[in-house]
């Protein structure tokens, strides 16, 4: 553009009026059409463990949106639900790369952080800066922005949101107009879920000041334009241990191995996740801990893929099965015989 219109020297104006014509193509109907809402449920079920109801309201929801953005709803429930990795998978799978746009808003609990989502006004430091919304919109406008745990959100940066919701598109600091319509927007809150103790899940009375609370957090006018407000059930053992069946399903496809984890040892990594507080959020990190870090080491000493199995022992310590200890303790003996 720059050799075209005779110029020597590339400004920003140039770039953002580059990105805006490569970026306006495909629209968010498109992207509609293109998917088969049964195999996204599908494949989304598989991920979001014990959130049936929630991955099928999300994608219906995605779906039949007439916002003036491509999308807009709000994701209500217990940490470790499965909120934010919901809306992740929805991106992979919807616009067929990892282009989510996540926000955190507990760090726009200030007024003055206003500036780092649309830039600085004028006379303030970072004025030629547009701001990172604006700024990541522009470079790809076709995605999820997921502003997550909304309700900590200082009421100055709610404000801006307005606008964008009403006409989908958003006025940075400098006047220039940035459009969302292709752009599915997605809010996260806890609040109202903080100190709910029961396993199985939340009554109608719970859903009920839950909504309320959110309503007071965000104010009527922002709730007001939230197309959907979509519930998470407060995850379950069950649930846990279904996770656990499922990363079990993942090694085994991963490494082409055939892993089998005793209960007793399932149970425990349940156990030590607090799934009761904390939701499913350390369940494959505490798997990975307890169970995959071990099959990756004994892999690297294995010349075969034998069937590995995980057990605890008589002293609860977690194991894997007595054959490969064997074949261990054969290749030491025989070290030692060589040497001598």
């Amino acid at each position: 553009m720059v050799k075209l219109k005779g110029k020597s020297v590339l400004t920003q104006r140039d770039i953002i009026e580059t990105l805006k014509q490569k970026n306006e193509g495909r629209s968010i109907a498109a992207y509609r059409k293109s998917i088969l809402i049964k195999d996204v449920k599908e494949r989304l079920n598989k991920i979001i463990i014990g959130q049936t109801d929630a991955v099928e309201k999300s994608v219906d929801a995605f779906i039949t949106s007439c916002s003036a953005v491509g999308g807009c709803m709000l994701f209500s429930g217990p940490t470790g639900s499965g909120k934010t990795t919901l809306a992740k998978e929805l991106s992979k799978i919807v616009f067929k790369n990892d282009s989510l746009l996540k926000i955190d808003m507990s760090e726009f609990s200030e007024k003055h952080t206003v500036s780092r989502l649309i830039g600085a006004p004028p006379g303030y430091v970072g004025y030629d800066n547009s701001g990172m919304l604006v700024d990541e919109i522009i470079k790809n406008p076709s995605r999820i922005v997921l502003f997550d745990e909304i309700d900590k959100a200082h009421p100055d940066v709610l404000k801006i949101l307005l606008g964008l919701l009403d006409d989908g598109v958003l006025r940075d600091s400098r006047g220039e107009l940035v459009s969302f319509k292709n752009t599915v927007i997605i809010f996260t809150s806890s609040i109202g879920f903080e100190n709910m103790q029961r396993e199985s899940g939340f009554l109608k009375n719970e859903k009920n000041s839950a909504g309320e609370a959110l309503r007071r957090a965000l104010g009527n006018e922002l709730f007001a334009r939230i197309e959907d407000v979509i519930a998470f059930k407060k995850p379950t053992v069950a649930d846990a241990k279904e996770a656990c069946e499922q990363y079990i399903k993942s090694v085994n496809d991963g490494y082409g191995i055939f892993l089998s984890v005793e209960d007793r040892v399932i149970d425990l990594i349940v156990k030590k996740c607090d799934v009761n507080n904390l939701g499913l959020r350390n369940v494959k990190k505490e798997f990975s801990r307890t169970v995959e870090r071990r099959i990756k080491e004994r892999l690297l000493d294995m010349k075969s893929k034998a069937p590995i199995k995980v057990f605890l022992d008589e002293n609860q310590n977690v194991c894997l099965n007595e054959y490969f200890d064997k074949v261990n303790l054969e290749k030491a003996e025989l070290s030692m015989y060589n040497t001598i």
